[in-house]
């Protein structure tokens, strides 16, 4: 199905900046330089010059080198200030190239591709996700790309990175990155990013969903709401991190985030599909809800299934609203540990389940807020994602942009060339 190009409204949002050591070297200038014009924090090069603490020599340099390289052109003058003339505006060309991104969920994906200032040029929407076999599942993903690139007139040659969100464990140690142990096997271990590769020629970043989320729901913040924990609810329970810096916490291993396996009091006699017992997904998950509404009602399990769930909550389905209730608790349990762990200053709840029943929210507030200590909840704010289902796209289309806006990427991008050079990992 074919998703409008101006879907994700929230875009653009704020760029993250690369490593800034006290005398940065040329690929780094050219990359802050280029994400600040891609997110519009700084468009002309007194701006620049701004923002950067740099001579003017120097950002002149910087802004004539992207100029030369075709990514940023000029585009008329911007609105004068102050008793000085309008700067040149700058903008990153159009021409230059496209990123892509795929946000595969358990039953169904969304694809898009988006240029490098945030433009979403087309969508797509497929009935297939990560319940089906991968093979199937990337062919799928591959050809929606490559129509909605042909549909936007976007050059397949000049694709400069394709994000993947995944519900599932991505072991950053492998190289390339790799799913870990998801709940479907098949998905085990196997070769996305070469798929991907191979076909558009170009970097890939597998991500899990709820870090792109969380990568997201930061970005559209001021820098003060940071900490963020974001909580993703859905076939699976899931987390991402982000630190003060903003930056997303993978951990040693990319196991960062995973509260699903977080053991709870109240699921202690639950096996988990991991095969543990008592993790915080084995109750509050989609699948597990829907197996104690079934226990409890006697039904069919075609008669309850996750595409109705949400449908049951909004109607105030006695036995739905207990067994959310319940699972409500288990995460308020979870996340008042994490407050008190992490101290964060926010913390998102988000899917689709958070949003059609606002008595989860207010039950898991209550518990955080009773049960860490006051110091960590003084200035706390828990809420659902501002950003929603399109959470997990616009954090794809910011980490594929970052990723072709690197220092590495950027440099070695020159004018006309259809590719940066590509090794996997």
């Amino acid at each position: 199905m074919n998703l409008p190009a101006t879907e994700l409204s929230e875009l653009p949002l704020r760029l993250e900046q690369p490593d800034f050591p006290a005398r940065p070297d040329h690929a780094v200038l050219l990359s802050a330089t280029a994400r600040m014009v891609a997110d519009g924090s700084a468009v002309t090069k007194a701006d620049i010059t701004r923002t950067l603490d740099i001579a003017r020599s120097t950002a002149n340099v910087v802004v004539d080198d992207l100029l030369e390289r075709g990514l940023i052109e000029r585009a008329g003058n911007s609105e004068a200030s102050g008793r000085g003339r309008p700067g040149e505006r700058l903008v990153i060309a159009p021409s230059f190239g496209t990123v892509l991104v795929a946000d595969i969920g358990n039953r169904s994906t969304r694809v898009c591709v988006s240029d490098l200032s945030q433009q979403v040029r087309a969508a797509r929407s497929l009935d297939i996700g990560f319940e089906d076999a991968p093979d199937q599942v990337l062919a799928a993903v591959i050809a929606a790309l490559d129509d909605a690139l042909d549909s936007s007139d976007c050059d397949p040659a000049l694709v400069r990175c394709v994000a993947v969100g995944l519900p599932a464990s991505i072991d950053i140690r492998s190289l390339p990155p790799v799913i870990r142990r998801p709940t479907n096997s098949l998905w085990d271990g196997f070769p996305v990013t070469h798929h991907l590769s191979r076909h558009f020629e170009c970097p890939v970043i597998l991500e899990n969903d709820a870090n792109l989320r969380a990568i997201a729901e930061s970005r559209i913040l001021p820098a003060h709401q940071l900490p963020l924990i974001y909580i993703k609810m859905g076939t699976g329970v899931g987390g991402g991190i982000i630190g003060r810096e903003g930056r997303l916490q993978r951990g040693a291993d990319g196991a960062a985030g995973e509260i699903g396996h977080i053991q709870v009091h109240s699921a202690l006699e639950i096996r988990c599909s991991c095969g543990k017992y008592g993790c915080l997904q084995a109750i509050a998950s989609e699948s597990a809800l829907l197996e104690r509404i079934r226990s409890r009602t006697g039904e069919n399990p075609s008669a309850t299934t996750e595409s109705n769930l949400t449908e049951r909550l909004r109607s105030g389905d006695l036995v739905t609203a207990e067994v959310m209730h319940e699972s409500a608790l288990a995460i308020g349990e979870v996340v008042a540990a994490l407050v008190q762990f992490h101290n964060p200053a926010r913390v998102v709840l988000g899917g689709a389940l958070i949003e059609a029943n606002e008595e989860t929210l207010a039950v898991v507030r209550s518990i955080v807020y009773r049960s860490a200590h006051p110091l960590a909840t003084r200035n706390l704010y828990l809420g659902q994602s501002l950003l929603g289902r399109d959470g997990a796209l616009i954090g794809g289309v910011i980490s594929a942009i970052e990723h072709a806006l690197s220092p590495d990427r950027i440099s070695s991008a020159r004018p006309g060339e259809s590719k940066i050079t590509f090794t996997e990992g």
